[in-house]
């Protein structure tokens, strides 16, 4: 029987792009180029770091949840000039169905670049083709409709909308949810 396989500070490699566990040499660049920014945050489910000591506070919280097997968290670097950019991850894992949903942000110096969509394919393509996952779902608040563009350029179906309570104050709350299947990700493998 098929079972989601351990992270295991697994790397995806893109064209342009290495998806890595995170580290804390990366607190600087983690900090300036998108914990801090409120633009980037706007329509996260945690807030702007105030200082980089959060930054260090998550960092190291996540290098804790790396000794669990199936904590999947990236730092999204340029291969080019090794520059950390963002995070992508799997969570909310239901093992049950091989399924995920997948998270991610970007800083707003790297935006419209193909750089988020570039990610999202990378984890997307590991799941179905290293890994056993059979669904992965992502979401995105209606007032960030940008986020939803980079699903849909990665095949992602939209399957609906639906309230989220405890958002921030300034959020509606309505999320748009998109998936895609393994059986989906195979038939556009196929003709490509």
């Amino acid at each position: 029987m098929n079972e989601i396989k351990p992270f295991n500070r697994t790397v995806v490699e893109t064209p342009r792009l290495l998806l890595r566990p995170i580290s804390l040499a990366d607190l600087k660049q983690m900090y300036e180029n998108w914990a801090s920014d409120d633009e980037v945050t706007k329509y996260l489910s945690w807030e702007t770091h105030k200082s980089i000591e959060d930054t260090r506070r998550v960092i190291t919280s996540w290098l804790l949840m790396y000794e669990k097997p199936y904590f999947f968290q990236w730092a999204i670097t340029i291969k080019k000039t090794g520059e950390v950019i963002g995070t992508i991850s799997f969570f909310d894992l239901k093992f049950d169905l091989l399924q995920a949903e997948i998270g991610y942000c970007l800083g707003r110096a790297f935006w419209n670049q193909g750089y988020g969509t570039e990610a999202l394919q990378g984890v997307i393509d590991y799941a179905f083709s290293q890994n056993n996952f059979q669904i992965l779902i992502a979401n995105h608040l209606i007032e960030n409709p940008a986020s939803g563009r980079v699903m849909e350029k990665c095949r992602m179906k939209y399957d609906g909308d639906f309230f989220k309570p405890n958002c921030k104050s300034h959020q509606s709350g309505i999320l748009k949810s998109y998936q895609i299947t393994k059986t989906m990700w195979g038939k556009t493998a196929e003709k490509q």
